[in-house]
């Protein structure tokens, strides 16, 4: 595989893209137009070809007439900016005394060959970091088409499997009424029972023989707590069996050169 340094220097090897700006002052129209070919030609013969994005760097040039009459030279100012930053630092001024215009253009293609690296570094660091987002887009784009290829899905936290509903760990309604029913079913029993087993007591001395026994009403409650304790053991039970049942599973297993049931289980 290619790497995304590789091909990006290939292609900044050639004409590089960038938008030059010629900027003009102290000249007439005419030699300003002469002014503005020169510059743009000189910069184009160090491989400067025309700007095909809107975050191509920008070159600009600067042309200043110097003298009081503008007829004793040129001052020039050259800069490159790419994401709204100079890339030189600051812009690079130079003179150019008593030139001619040939001169100028000369002196022009001198000066911005030596910052045509820097932008040719701007140019790479960018496409390298295009070409790193587009690889890991399309990695990501491979991994979501593989997972809805195979109709995977990816496991919950818990590593239930997929589509099955989560064990329920705490008590249903159910067995807390067991609970409550037991508590209340041992309580009558106790009490039942002591009744029972009391034995009659007589009354007072002026009723005579006549006794007051509580097994009666002893034996009546020991059988509805009996039957209270036993259904709440029954209903507690239950509880206990679902959520057994909960914790466990067997689910089918099928994939790609898989084919089963699986069983998964909490204990």
């Amino acid at each position: 595989m290619v790497s995304p340094v590789a091909s990006v220097a290939a292609m900044v090897d050639g004409p590089i893209a960038a938008k030059v700006n010629v900027e003009l002052a102290g000249f007439t129209e005419a030699e300003a137009r002469s002014l503005e070919n020169q510059a743009l030609e000189a910069i184009g013969a160090e491989g400067v070809g025309a700007s095909r994005a809107d975050d191509d760097p920008q070159v600009y040039v600067k042309i200043t007439a110097m003298g009081e009459y503008g007829d004793e030279g040129y001052a020039v100012a050259i800069d490159a900016i790419g994401d709204s930053r100079s890339l030189l630092g600051e812009p690079v001024e130079v003179e150019c005394e008593l030139c001619t215009e040939g001169e100028l253009s000369s002196k022009i293609r001198e000066e911005f060959a030596k910052i045509r690296p820097a932008i040719v570094t701007f140019l790479e660091d960018r496409e390298v970091a295009r070409a790193l987002a587009a690889r890991e887009a399309e990695a990501a784009k491979q991994q979501e088409d593989a997972a809805s290829n195979t109709g995977s899905q990816p496991p919950p936290p818990n590593g239930q499997p997929p589509g099955q509903d989560q064990p329920t760990t705490g008590m249903s309604t159910t067995g807390k009424a067991g609970i409550g029913m037991m508590a209340v079913g041992g309580l009558g029993v106790a009490v039942g029972l002591g009744l029972t087993i009391n034995p009659p007591k007589q009354e007072k001395e002026t009723n005579g023989y006549r006794f007051i026994s509580t097994r009666p009403p002893g034996a009546a409650l020991l059988a509805i707590g009996g039957v209270t304790l036993v259904t709440g053991v029954a209903l507690f039970i239950v509880d206990r069996n679902r959520q057994k049942q909960r914790r466990s599973a067997v689910t089918p297993v099928i994939g790609p050169g898989v084919a089963g049931v699986s069983w998964a289980g909490r204990f």
